[in-house]
């Protein structure tokens, strides 16, 4: 399958102008907000801008069942109802709460399938002492695949 993208402006580390995504435009809009397939595993994506989280569920859909929740309290409500997601794709930027919040928050078993997804340089963000694997936008549908099955 192409590794199709969407536009979407981020600055990298450097604070360049970067634009890449996962799935074509046409698409996003009509991404589900859960997919549920018998024997694939479930990604779990917590992300308060909709159309990223749509986006990355629609990149995932060929491998994961996925479901998205776009807030902090959302998840701890989510993982606390049901802790069996694979992976948990855990923005860290929301208005609630951060995502370093909600890994806190996390037994250390839901903690380990925890990848954080970032707009911006994870160097000085704690990360580094969670022991937490990071995505930093913009990212490719490759990089994504991989991120999660490396958690």
């Amino acid at each position: 399958e192409p590794d199709t993208r969407i536009d979407l402006e981020a600055l990298d580390s450097s604070g360049e102008l970067a634009q890449r995504l996962f799935a074509p435009a046409a698409s996003v809009e009509d991404a589900p907000d859960s997919t549920q397939e018998p024997g694939r595993p479930l990604a779990l994506i917590v992300d308060d801008d909709v159309r990223v989280a749509r986006s990355m569920a629609r990149s995932l859909n060929s491998v994961y069942s996925t479901e998205i929740v776009l807030s902090g309290a959302q998840a701890l409500t989510r993982l606390a109802r049901d802790p069996t997601p694979e992976v948990v794709l855990l923005d860290i930027v929301m208005p609630d709460l951060t995502g370093i919040q909600v890994f806190e928050r996390l037994s250390a078993e839901v903690a380990g399938r925890v990848v954080f997804i970032t707009g911006g340089s994870p160097e000085g963000s704690g990360l580094d002492v969670l022991g937490a694997r990071c995505l930093v936008k913009p990212f490719s549908r490759a990089e994504l695949l991989d991120a999660c099955a490396r958690r």
